[in-house]
Parts: C-alpha cells; sequence; structure tokens
C-alpha cells in the first residue's frame, strides 16, 4: 500500500494538484499557479494536507539524472525528499515522490 494511502487512513486529506507553496512554482497573473521547467520528476501530481503541514506528491514514471540533480536541490534548500517505488498512480509502473518541508 503506498505511503499517501496510509497517511490519508490517518487524517491527511488529498488535494488535487499544487499550491502557491510547492516547489519550481509560480504565480501567473490569472490567479492561477504554473510549475516552471522540466525537473524531470513532476508528474501526476496532487498534495496532501493536515493542520498547517503540506506533502507533495509526485508520480512519474521514470527518474533520470535531471530528476536526481532537481531533487537533490530541493534537499539543500531545506525540503525533505521520501522516493518509493509504492504509488497510486499506474502501481509497478511509476515512483512515488513526496516532497515537504518537515519530515512526517
Amino acid at each position: 500500500m503506498p505511503r499517501t494511502s496510509i497517511l490519508v487512513e490517518n487524517g491527511w486529506r488529498r488535494l488535487e494538484g499544487w499550491d502557491r507553496n510547492a516547489p519550481h512554482v509560480t504565480r501567473l497573473p490569472n490567479r492561477q499557479w504554473l510549475i516552471e521547467g522540466n525537473h524531470g520528476w513532476v508528474d501526476h501530481i496532487f498534495r496532501l494536507r493536515k493542520e498547517k503541514k503540506t506533502i507533495y506528491v509526485s508520480e512519474p514514471y521514470q527518474l533520470d539524472e535531471t530528476g536526481l540533480e532537481s531533487l537533490f536541490l530541493l534537499t539543500t534548500q531545506g525540503w525533505h525528499v521520501h522516493i518509493s517505488g509504492d504509488s497510486e498512480h499506474y502501481p509497478g509502473w511509476t515512483l512515488q515522490i513526496e516532497v515537504s518541508r518537515e519530515r512526517e
């Protein structure tokens, strides 16, 4: 069972997409958010929320050098990264990458 499913069972809410506080996100004039650039790991995204904590989740089909470098850079900026082979989107074919400001 994916870790995110366990978190939802323990009171975390699943919300579609990311918000303005997610990594690599900028605000557009029409009050929408855009994930800038090709970071090699952002695909099939959602977020989990509990109280004031948020976990940003991506479930890409692959993780290449670009993605690993991007995730490493996030860790140097204070983000925590968790990578798992258990995913909700197309299990067995996608990875699950969680990014948060605090460890859960």
